[in-house]
């Protein structure tokens, strides 16, 4: 592993807060249409992994936790959906069963922009949608290259079908070029450990959503571990102690353009605007929380 650059955490750290004022919403904020992504479906990738990834070694556990990060991320979704029907009182919610999907999510941010409706709320499921299509996009990318550098007995296209139509050059957007807000690990947490939430619902996701947190940066941590081992020193992560932080990633994800492993380059870079949007997500639904229960003072304060 290389030596870790500090002036890059400090880079990275100022990327990360430069949109934390409250602020964003409308038109400013990002769309699902805004982004052309490749990606597997949840069913696909597990058939995959289970079919194809016998090995127990640290690149097989990762693929495994991220089937396992994928579910929670639905039954996180499926929490904050029941919360808006049930607690929030919402016709817009489409009905599902034990979890949301995917699709059903989408029709659920489409319901809320075609009522017209514009709040923190509505800005936290468009926020998420994206958020779930990068995870796919990360799932799709990670069995693309499980499929370039293992030898398989069985074949990736047959498991994806006609969900990765692009050049995967083409659905990776340069992080500078993005705006996105942001909340650290330890300011949602402050605000879940410190404050009450009205309703079963909005607590349990609440909860649910640091147990998120924290997979993400079990599978970031994985991956940092397999990186450490590539031959290719452009292809290593920066040092780092029991755990990679997203500051760390985030350089790991500006130096890995020169790796001579193409495929796993673009995993780095998917998986930086991933764990991005995953906190983007975080942010939106603390803003949301200020405005529905009159503290947007201690949220701004734990966000600053």
């Amino acid at each position: 592993m290389r030596s870790f650059k500090p002036t890059l955490v400090v880079m990275a750290l100022s990327l990360a807060f430069t949109t934390t004022a409250f602020g964003q919403n409308g038109d400013d904020l990002a769309h699902r249409d805004d982004f052309t992504m490749n990606s597997i479906s949840g069913g696909d990738f597990r058939n995959y992994v289970s079919d194809a990834i016998i090995e127990d070694d640290i690149w097989g556990h990762s693929m495994r936790t991220l089937g396992v990060f994928h579910n929670h991320m639905h039954e996180l979704m499926s929490e904050y959906a029941r919360h808006a029907a049930e607690d929030m009182g919402s016709e817009h919610v489409p009905e599902f069963g034990n979890r949301i999907s995917g699709g059903q999510w989408t029709d659920y941010r489409k319901n809320l922009e075609d009522a017209g409706e514009t709040s923190a709320w509505a800005d936290f499921v468009q926020v998420t949608e994206i958020m779930h299509d990068r995870v796919h996009h990360a799932m799709y990318t990670s069995a693309l290259y499980d499929q370039k550098t293992r030898d398989r007995d069985v074949n990736l296209a047959d498991y994806v079908g006609n969900r990765a139509p692009h050049d995967q050059a083409d659905t990776i957007p340069e992080r500078g070029d993005l705006d996105m807000d942001y909340a650290s690990s330890n300011a949602f947490r402050s605000l879940v450990w410190d404050y009450e939430f009205e309703g079963e619902r909005l607590n349990a996701a609440m909860q649910k959503m640091t147990v998120f947190d924290n997979m993400l940066s079990d599978l970031m941590t994985q991956w940092a571990f397999y990186g450490a081992t590539k031959d290719d020193e452009a292809c290593r992560p920066p040092e780092f102690g029991s755990r990679i932080s997203g500051a760390q990633w985030s350089e790991y994800a500006d130096w890995v353009t020169d790796c001579s492993d193409d495929t796993w380059r673009d995993l780095i870079k998917i998986t930086e605007l991933m764990h991005d949007r995953i906190h983007h997500m975080m942010y939106a639904v603390m803003i949301h929380d200020g405005e529905a229960h009159g503290r947007e003072n201690e949220v701004k304060g734990l966000l600053e």
